[in-house]
């Protein structure tokens, strides 16, 4: 079971007493002058285990003027005349009996970049791997509360952490009446950037993993409850998009080249998108119309050049040998197709590969390998088409630029990467001239 981690920070002002609420989990705090005690109260961590943690950051400044149980007074102010009763907050920690250890870690003033770095170090290194992290910024001095965002995101990929619970104590805005002020839930800010990293990744890589966890964890709470189902039906439809965009990204990862060549998942995604007039999850929008557009190519319908389409949608996502792979087994696929053969089938696919490779070696016939009379006529055949000749130059690049990156360039002049990049979009470029007359690939 993961370990709880609660981590606040103490600041070293006089801190007057009241009550903390949270209306979205119907929650008030004791009478307290921290906030640290109400969060905690929040969070429920009476219950939590003796393998959980909580611990303060706080300057020494802070240790001798909020935190150490020696403290019974204070005064308001530097000019105050009087002191007056004051607990501490490490007296207020001893009284909750927390079943887990709470104690305090020193941190400098972060008054420059060196300080700033151990602060963050000292965060860093007291976590571990897995950790549910619940976080409290209230006192956060200046440029910390960016700093713990941005620990937190760093954790999430070097510890596997979660963070379960962001929040701030606005004191400023209590109810003068009942004395209450409101605990602001900050986690949205820590979602947020889980969901600009997710579309970043889609974006820049077509990873949609990421953005299928973030929509199912958003969508689960809505599709789990009858009624919310039924007023929200674009709910189920985003869903289904995503699992079906999925599905075909897996297809061009994994170089699914039948998948790609019928209508099945194009034909989904096609169709969910156009059902998707209304986009529940904010952080969706934007990075769902960068979708739609990237796949508006495709036609939904079992079409030869979904292939090609493939190909060069691998090639802009850096998916260099799916693209490669996908663009060279695409071209047999097409000249099986413009003959009336099985694409799926070795039997009709080898005849097409001797083909273009007794075109491209200028072999005679008799030095033709063919299991019978009726295949070296096929092959002859084939020859001659048109299509055939169109794509032969383009498959002798791609025969040697598959050999390179399948041997790993462990062969005589292996090319570099810059020009396998470059060879391969040329080939795209090429085909899409000849049978997709995409402006932007044209020759």
């Amino acid at each position: 079971m993961a370990r709880k981690v609660f981590v606040s920070v103490l600041g070293t002002g006089f801190y007057e007493s009241c009550k903390y609420v949270s209306v979205k989990n119907d929650f008030v705090s004791s009478e307290t002058r921290f906030i640290q005690q109400a969060t905690l109260e929040l969070i429920g961590a009476k219950a939590w285990s003796d393998k959980d943690k909580a611990f303060f950051l706080l300057t020494d400044k802070a240790k001798i003027t909020n935190w150490d149980k020696s403290i019974t007074k204070r005064k308001r102010h530097s000019k105050a005349q009087e002191e007056e009763p004051y607990e501490s907050l490490e007296s207020i920690i001893d009284k909750m009996s927390l079943p887990f250890e709470a104690t305090y870690r020193n941190i400098p003033d972060g008054k420059d970049e060196d300080e700033m770095w151990r602060i963050f170090g000292t965060i860093f290194e007291e976590l571990q791997e897995g950790d549910e992290l619940y976080f409290d910024l209230t006192h956060s001095f200046r440029y910390l509360p960016m700093l713990v965002l941005v620990l937190n995101n760093y954790a999430k990929f070097l510890k596997n952490v979660t963070t379960k619970h962001i929040s701030y104590g606005n004191y400023e805005a209590r109810d003068e009446i009942t004395n209450e002020a409101p605990i602001v839930d900050l986690l949205p800010l820590s979602l947020l950037q889980d969901w600009t990293f997710a579309a970043a990744n889609y974006l820049r890589n077509g990873d949609v993993s990421a953005l299928n966890v973030l929509c199912l964890n958003s969508l689960t709470p809505i599709l789990s409850d009858s009624k919310k189902r039924l007023e929200t039906p674009s709910a189920n439809i985003l869903k289904l998009y995503i699992e079906a965009l999925q599905d075909l990204i897996e297809d061009m990862r994994w170089c699914r080249g039948i998948n790609l060549l019928n209508k099945d998942h194009v034909k989904k995604v096609a169709d969910l998108s156009q059902q998707l007039n209304e986009v529940i999850i904010l952080p969706m929008k934007p990075v769902l119309e960068k979708m739609k557009t990237s796949f508006m190519e495709f036609t939904p319908t079992a079409d030869i050049l979904n292939g090609y389409r493939a190909a060069k949608w691998c090639y802009d996502n850096q998916l260099y040998q799916q693209s490669l792979t996908i663009l060279h087994e695409n071209m047999v696929s097409h000249i099986c197709q413009v003959k009336g053969l099985d694409y799926k089938r070795d039997a009709t696919r080898n005849p097409v590969n001797k083909a273009v490779k007794i075109i491209l070696d200028k072999l005679p016939e008799d030095k033709w390998i063919v299991s019978n009379n009726e295949e070296k006529e096929l092959i002859k055949k084939i020859m001659e088409m048109d299509v055939t000749k169109s794509l032969v130059s383009s498959f002798c690049v791609t025969t040697g630029l598959r050999n390179d990156f399948n041997h790993a360039g462990m062969r005589d002049n292996p090319s570099k990467v810059n020009k396998l990049k470059e060879r391969l979009r040329e080939r795209i470029e090429k085909i899409y001239a000849l049978y997709l007359q995409d402006e932007a690939y044209a020759n």
